[in-house]
């Protein structure tokens, strides 16, 4: 007997109920996983939270050991005299009221540092723990004696491991504000961690980072049953990002398993049911509109399913009634994540602090510019531009305040592109723009580009480029502060110097480098300049080589007291021998030092040498004071008079033999901490003296603020002060406004006779210049006095 063929109506009532149920299934499940996912989540959130209250109970707690520990009446005292034997049974004292008496928190290990961080005692009681060998918690150490200015004040915490072993330790200063060391408070954060089983009243599991088991709750149960129980973790990192403890929580969630399957199978149930009848009363007037809807919303589900990726594209569904509320909705959502996704996208392109596109935003429109070019035979520039001075403006005022001047920086050359009407619009926010238009990005630190991707030719850069280092020049004000900054730009062009992006940004800042070494607004890149890179980059090795190994030498220019005629002083002047190169004045290698962040280790050494020769000299009975130039780097490191005064100690030379030389622009870019830096100076009776007088922005009224002995007039107006009347004037009211003032004046730059004796009739005290004498090596400078070439007849002459 030959069965019927089932119809059209049925097939498509039989493939809408398959589909419903696949669908509701498909739901089910996700619903279902992502109950599961939310709980896992909630857990691990709590987790957490509980594991941040531990830890910062333990900070908390371990600053009171440290503050118990130094309000000790005795305890700063004994510390000052690094009684150990006292320092030692006062941390074992402490040691035993709060790890034993107390039994709060299981302390481990108690240190005591100088500002050095170099170990003064530690206690010496255990609490049941092994001897530990060694110092716990080194790289927080490390970390805390790196910090400068405010932080050093600050306490400092963080998770260590030693030998598997995890360790909770805080640092803080001892002595407020003026701090003389440091505390180190080492506890076992295990034990904390595991009340908060007590706290959740769920099992609790703690293991190392090494993987072994630290504690278990006698309630934890290894089943891994899912519909049971639900286990979540959080793992603490030490600074490293090594795991350091694992802590991990059960919760039984049988009860939710029960209700989740009792709600998953009633919806597949009712769904189902609905979907029959609706299907069976409906299969007539919707059996076109609604398979493919469902078909496509199940592919788009179980998609979801699959990779949790939503979908980019709406599904275009025709129908009525439900389906196509459905489909509205579900279209909706996806409009709302796709323009998730494309903020997301756009965040990728845009610097965070200026707003401006970043590097791979501007490395796109190089490549696009290039393609663009290679078709149309056309060229394009890309300029490099690097703020000059902003470390030192970073280093002295902060980064808050860098981060502030970045985005003026940014403002202001957004603003004068804007203003170049013949550069067609510029694009400044990571959208698609138009291929003509210039694009100003940040590439990071003090960097910034503009790509010009059309040109007419290369004028058009360079005078972008003249115009943008003018605009820089003007003064900035931040946070009431009023500094003064410049820029250096380096300059491609393509196709001359580049077909790759790559290349193109690569000796973009070769030229700019060579930009910053001639002190020049901009330049162009050069194939040469590639060598010449090369050369400075093993030049800077070199010099950090010469520093360490005492590859360096110093020369002595000698200073005459103009009444007496006497040689009371030399000032410093570094030199390097190099082997290939020969003998290098200081212009040739300190502006690398400068740019390398050499200049305070080269400082140091210099201070060093030249208290080595004064100690030298004065064994061989001569006694002359020696001058050192100091940079606006050095002078605002807060170390700076502790190492002077530690060579001044080791070395047993008298403060007064060493002079400290200081420019008005170093003095200038923060005058507060300058003053308090030089305050501290002067309190150490070492000579200040400010160098380049009359080149810089302060003046005489500030300069009586200042606890300087002496200024030196530059070079500049006492060279032309036979010639020019301005010149004498201006030298003659300095030197009359600076003894009124009860300081001594040096004029720099002597080097003729009719400048001396001027200097001698308006009665400047002390002259330095090639006219009495060169620099000179040390060895030489006693056979240079038994026969001075300097004047000294002349101005003994007609003298009583």
């Amino acid at each position: 007997m030959r069965l019927p063929r089932p119809s059209l109506h049925m097939l498509t009532i039989s493939l809408l109920v398959f589909l419903s149920m696949a669908l509701l299934l498909s739901s089910s499940e996700i619903y279902r996983r992502l109950a599961y996912d939310h709980q896992r989540e909630a857990l691990a959130g709590l987790i957490k939270l509980e594991t941040a209250d531990a830890l910062q109970d333990l900070e908390t707690q371990a600053q009171e050991i440290g503050f118990a520990i130094q309000h000790e009446p005795s305890f700063r005292e004994m510390f000052s005299r690094k009684d150990i034997s006292f320092l030692e049974f006062e941390l074992d004292n402490q040691f035993h009221q709060r790890a034993v008496a107390d039994g709060v928190i299981n302390l481990v290990r108690l240190y005591v540092y100088d500002l050095d961080f170099a170990l003064v005692a530690q206690s010496t009681a255990t609490s049941g723990q092994e001897d530990i060998r060694g110092l716990i918690c080194p790289s927080l150490r490390e970390t805390a004696r790196k910090r400068e200015g405010v932080a050093r004040l600050q306490s400092i915490a963080g998770l260590c491991a030693s030998h598997d072993q995890p360790y909770f330790s805080v640092i803080l200063p001892v002595g407020g504000l003026r701090p003389i060391g440091y505390i180190q408070v080492v506890v076992d954060p295990a034990q904390s961690l595991r009340s908060m089983e007590q706290r959740l009243k769920i099992p609790v599991r703690i293991t190392l980072g090494n993987g072994n088991e630290s504690y278990k709750s006698l309630a934890w149960k290894d089943d891994g049953d899912e519909k049971k129980s639900l286990v979540a973790s959080y793992v603490l990192l030490t600074p490293q990002g090594k795991p350091a403890l694992k802590v991990a929580a059960m919760r039984n969630i049988r009860k939710f398993s029960e209700g989740l399957d009792y709600t998953r199978n009633l919806v597949i149930g009712v769904g189902g049911g609905i979907t029959l009848l609706a299907a069976f009363l409906a299969s007539l007037m919707l059996q076109k509109t609604t398979l493919m809807p469902i078909r496509l919303l199940t592919r788009q589900l179980q998609t979801i399913l699959k990779n949790k990726d939503y979908p980019k594209e709406s599904a275009m569904i025709q129908g009525e009634g439900e389906v196509r509320c459905l489909a509205q909705v579900f279209n909706e959502m996806s409009g709302e994540l796709n323009q998730m996704y494309t903020a997301l996208e756009k965040m990728a392109f845009i610097d965070a602090l200026t707003q401006l596109p970043n590097r791979t935003f501007l490395q796109q429109r190089v490549e696009k510019a290039i393609t663009m070019n290679s078709v149309n035979n056309g060229c394009f520039g890309l300029l490099l531009l690097d703020l000059d001075g902003f470390k030192e403006i970073n280093d002295t005022l902060g980064h808050p305040v860098g981060d502030i001047l970045l985005k003026q920086v940014g403002e202001r050359l957004r603003k004068t592109l804007e203003s170049c009407g013949s550069l067609c619009n510029l694009a400044t926010r990571a959208v698609e723009p138009a291929m003509h238009d210039v694009t100003l990005a940040r590439l990071g630190g003090d960097e910034f580009a503009v790509l010009m991707p059309t040109l007419m030719d290369s004028q058009e850069a360079i005078s972008l480029a003249q115009e943008i280092t003018e605009v820089l020049q003007g003064p900035f004000s931040v946070e009431g502060t009023v500094v003064a900054i410049g820029g250096s730009i380096g300059i491609t062009f393509f196709p001359e110097h580049g077909t790759e992006s790559d290349t193109l940004l690569r000796r973009a800042d070769v030229a700019l480098y060579i930009a910053k070494h001639t002190r020049n607004a901009y330049a162009v890149y050069d194939p040469a300049h590639d060598q010449n890179s090369v050369g400075q980059l093993s030049l800077r090795a070199e010099l950090r080589n010469a520093i360490d190994k005492g590859g360096l030498c110093l020369y002595y220019q000698p200073k005459l007291h103009i009444d007496t005629g006497r040689i009371i002083g030399v000032e410093a002047m570094v030199r390097w021998p190099h082997p290939q190169r020969g003998l290098l004045s200081p212009d040739k290698f300190l502006p690398l030092a400068e740019r390398s962040g050499l200049m305070g280790a080269l400082t140091q050494w210099v201070i060093s040498q030249a208290l080595h020769q004064h100690l030298d000299w004065r064994r061989k009975g001569l006694d002359l004071k020696i001058a050192v130039n100091v940079s606006a780097r050095v002078l605002y490191d807060l170390r700076l008079p502790d190492q002077i005064g530690q060579q001044l100690k080791n070395l047993d030379v008298p403060p007064s033999a060493l002079e400290l030389e200081i420019t008005e622009d170093a003095i200038m870019v923060d005058p507060q901490r300058a003053l308090d830096i030089l305050s501290r100076l002067d309190a150490m009776r070492i000579k200040l003296s400010i160098d380049d007088f009359g080149t810089g922005y302060s003046s005489l009224g500030y300069l009586k603020r200042l606890p300087v002995d002496e200024i030196k007039i530059d070079r500049s107006f006492v060279k032309g002060m036979v010639e020019s009347r301005s010149d004498a004037a201006i030298v003659r009211a300095t030197i009359d406004l600076a003894h009124n003032l009860g300081l001594n004046v040096v004029a720099e730059g002597v080097e003729t006779p009719e400048v001396l004796a001027m200097l001698d009739d308006m009665g400047c005290d002390t002259a330095q210049g090639y006219y009495i004498g060169y620099p000179i090596a040390a060895d030489e400078i006693f056979s240079w006095m038994a026969t001075p070439p300097f004047v000294q007849k002349n101005l003994s002459a007609g003298k009583p």
